[in-house]
């Protein structure tokens, strides 16, 4: 396991019954990935930032948009998933 990871689990309270061990099981997976993802979001934002600091980040949007800002549109456009 990846010693910078391995606090999530030293912080997650030791179970006291079968079902609290089931449940600790379970979800404990879920810390990593959201540790994860959260890294993903903050290194492709960075990313972004350097990448558009001469231009404007998004041009010709529909009216509707326009009132978000390019930061707020980063964020929108991320979590925006399709079903094709």
């Amino acid at each position: 396991m990846d010693p910078k990871t391995l606090w999530a689990y030293n912080s997650v309270p030791v179970p006291r019954s079968e079902n609290e061990q089931q449940i600790t099981s379970k979800y404990s997976f879920y810390i990593i990935r959201n540790i994860a993802d959260n890294a993903g979001i903050r290194a492709s934002y960075r990313a972004w930032k350097l990448f558009t600091t001469t231009q404007r980040k998004f041009k010709n949007l529909e009216n509707s948009l326009n009132k978000f800002t390019d930061e707020q549109m980063f964020f929108i456009g991320n979590a925006f998933v399709s079903k094709k």
